[in-house]
């Protein structure tokens, strides 16, 4: 399967979506996330080099359902086509793009820095590797790990490297014990990585990272298909996806995983899972057991236990998923059996429902990432 924005009082309609009558953004707004790259349609076909952010609409009030949100154009990216990227952001209302298509269906190294308080893109690296459906994580000390990927044979990469944001440059730091892609990467609270999982690579077992010895230690009794992954408040790792409803948790103190569930519904290959404000989460979508499903479940980290969400509007898989600053999270794009969405709902948090936004992507996109930016 294949797989970020604020251009001076700009009309939605400008990015596709909504209609002129629509709010006008102020000169002084700045967006709370951004959302880069994504494919049209479940063949893969190119995007191009857009950027959308998501801005609070001014008159937005949390009493009603109406939309709060709404997406509008950023500065598009220097470097064209970018599917199957991955992106973190870093302080300073910053974020990282690395890796993904270019240009031919051919893996790339290069790499983007975007500046929300300027709209601006700044290119750095390359990367040591070109690679695409890789995964990437901030570390303690502030440095970007970048793991595995496919190259441009489709071969699984075990390879990683480390992007300072000081120097602009990567460097690499040796291979990971097993080669894979889409797969997921976890910061713990000890400083180490968790990595886990992946598809079509010989990523059996997880395995963590250590910055400071730069040394990665395969850990037994991991899945080994494609789960996504999220730190809770207490340390601990949620591991959420496969086409059962088990769910697994990782203990960092322990170096063990544990099985959990069950969940209300199989959430299968690429739903998403958000930590709530309230320290839940949130897994919604995904491929069920065999196509993507509109079904959430709620996870208490304070029971173990989980229980059923409302539905999407829409069945989602290879979406987006993005907690904005008042605790609602925005649920962007993905496919349903073939058909690849252009639009965008959020999950209202006081209210418990899901609501579509007016506004909408420059064209239907999945597997497509969205960061918040953050002060």
């Amino acid at each position: 399967m294949r797989w970020i924005w604020l251009l001076l009082a700009l009309f939605l309609v400008g990015c596709g979506g909504g209609s002129s009558d629509e709010p006008m953004m102020g000169a002084g707004d700045e967006p709370d996330g951004v959302i880069v790259g994504g494919v049209a349609n479940s063949s893969g076909s190119a995007s191009g080099d857009e950027a959308t952010g998501v801005y609070r609409t001014p008159s937005a009030t949390e009493s009603t359902l109406a939309p709060p949100y709404q997406l509008a154009a950023l500065a598009p990216l220097p470097g064209g086509i970018l599917d199957d990227a991955a992106m973190v952001a870093l302080p300073g209302r910053r974020a990282l793009v690395a890796g993904g298509f270019r240009t031919g269906n051919v893996p790339g190294a290069e790499a983007y820095l975007y500046d929300g308080g300027l709209d601006t893109w700044t290119t750095v690296g390359p990367m040591v590797a070109a690679r695409r459906n890789h995964a990437m994580v901030r570390l303690a000390d502030g440095r970007v790990l970048v793991l595995g990927g496919f190259d441009a044979a489709n071969q699984a990469l075990a390879s990683a490297e480390v992007f300072d944001p000081t120097t602009h440059d990567f460097s690499p730091v040796g291979d990971m014990t097993a080669t894979r892609g889409f797969h997921s990467a976890v910061l713990l609270d000890d400083g180490r990585v968790l990595v886990v999982g992946g598809l079509f690579g010989a990523g059996a077992d997880a395995e963590t990272y250590d910055p400071v010895t730069q040394v990665f230690t395969a850990l037994a009794g991991s899945p080994s298909v494609q789960r996504a992954a999220v730190k809770l408040g207490d340390g601990r790792v949620l591991l959420a996806g496969s086409t059962s409803t088990t769910a697994t948790i990782f203990d960092p103190v322990a170096n063990a995983f544990s099985n959990l569930g069950p969940m209300s519904s199989p959430h299968g290959n690429f739903p998403t899972v958000t930590l709530l404000a309230d320290g839940r989460v949130l897994i919604a979508g995904g491929q069920g057991n065999l196509f993507e499903t509109a079904a959430t479940d709620f996870f208490d980290p304070a029971t173990d236990l989980f229980s059923a969400g409302p539905d999407m509007n829409r069945n989602r898989g290879a979406h987006a998923a993005l907690r904005l600053p008042n605790g609602d999270v925005l649920m962007i794009g993905g496919s349903d059996n073939g058909t690849v969405h252009d639009g965008a709902e959020f999950w209202d948090a006081d209210q418990n429902v899901f609501v579509d936004l007016p506004s909408t992507l420059p064209g239907p996109r999945m597997a497509l990432v969205a960061v918040p930016l953050e002060n």
